[in-house]
């Protein structure tokens, strides 16, 4: 079980740093 869990944490870690690299490179936009 806790294999599982440390698996879902490093996937959610690298989702948070995808969502955080698309909204930073989504407010550099010129247009919105």
């Amino acid at each position: 079980m806790s294999r599982i869990s440390k698996y879902m944490e490093a996937m959610l870690e690298v989702y948070g740093d995808k969502v955080e690299l698309t909204k930073s490179t989504y407010d550099k936009r010129p247009y919105r």
